[in-house]
């Protein structure tokens, strides 16, 4: 019975150890991740979702996919970031081909418009 008992916590504490090191790792992978990896959302100023991304960035190459309202999906082409800007392209919708420039703010936030052949309205990019 002794040698059960001490069996158990040895047995907890190896599992404590998986545990650790499994979010360690979690934690380094994470690291080696950039500033814009992750779940984003494209908002007009109105607060109305007009892009769900997904952002790849390995803090040296960025790229990424959409999906609209519709639940239509793509690729975000011509992605590229240059310090506090972002640039990225959508041309699998029904529309024109969109131009997304967008400016990092103090908030976090991206801030800047999308551009529909001759027209641009304001929008603004957060985290999820």
């Amino acid at each position: 019975m002794l040698a059960a008992i001490l069996a158990a916590g040895v047995l907890a504490t190896a599992d404590a150890d998986v545990g650790n090191r499994i979010q360690a790792a979690r934690q380094s992978e994470q690291a080696l991740q950039g500033p814009l990896d992750g779940a984003w959302t494209l908002r007009d100023t109105g607060g109305r979702r007009l892009f769900d991304l997904q952002l790849i960035d390995t803090g040296e190459t960025i790229g990424g996919a959409w999906r609209d309202p519709a639940q239509r999906l793509g690729p975000l082409t011509d992605l590229r970031r240059t310090g506090v800007t972002l640039h990225f392209t959508i041309t699998e919708t029904p529309d024109p081909p969109l131009h997304i420039d967008l400016t990092k703010s103090l908030q976090g936030q991206w801030r800047g418009r999308l551009k529909s052949g001759p027209t641009a309205k304001p929008v603004v990019m957060r985290r999820n």
